[in-house]
């Protein structure tokens, strides 16, 4: 009986050491995918910005969209179906500018803070409340990779967390 406990908790630590090497792993190919795009982007590269908060007094949702120049299928899948979301759930508030949607590629230099602020370690889909012309809150939605193949799942995810986030403005 003993063994059998000994076994499954050694089976157990292993599977844990392993996803955390795996995690760690993600990050730093992140990070180094950061910096070696980096002579590239000021190589003449057209600059992609993103938009500041705002003026004081200024209230809407920031929907980004990160990325880096290399990209998968899903990562682009994830981009098309954010901007989809935004652009048909919510074209009244993004065209009176209560809404802004940002694909932002973190490679560039004026944008690599957006790794630290929001502790990015993948492509990410990040909206941010702005209230007086500052950033609020913020929250990475995670969820974003397992949906991508229920398209329906995916923009009810994402529409009811930006509906939530106009609600506080």
């Amino acid at each position: 009986m003993w063994k059998k406990a000994l076994k499954y908790g050694l089976l157990a630590f292993v599977a844990v050491s392993v996803a955390t090497i795996l995690w760690q792993q993600a990050r730093i190919g992140f990070a180094e995918a950061e910096a070696a795009a980096a002579p590239a982007a000021s190589a003449g590269a057209v600059p992609e910005t993103a938009v500041p908060p705002g003026s004081p007094g200024e209230n809407k949702v920031l929907v980004y969209y990160f990325y880096t120049s290399v990209r998968c299928p899903t990562c682009r899948k994830i981009e098309q179906l954010t901007e989809q979301t935004v652009k048909t759930a919510f074209a009244a508030a993004l065209k009176d500018g209560r809404i802004e949607w940002l694909p932002t590629n973190v490679q560039l230099p004026q944008n690599r803070h957006f790794v630290r602020d929001y502790d990015l370690f993948t492509k990410s889909v990040v909206i941010v409340l702005v209230k007086d012309g500052r950033q609020a809150e913020w929250k990475n939605l995670e969820k974003v990779w397992e949906l991508t193949s229920d398209e329906k799942a995916f923009s009810a995810y994402v529409g009811g967390a930006i509906r939530e986030w106009l609600r506080k403005l």
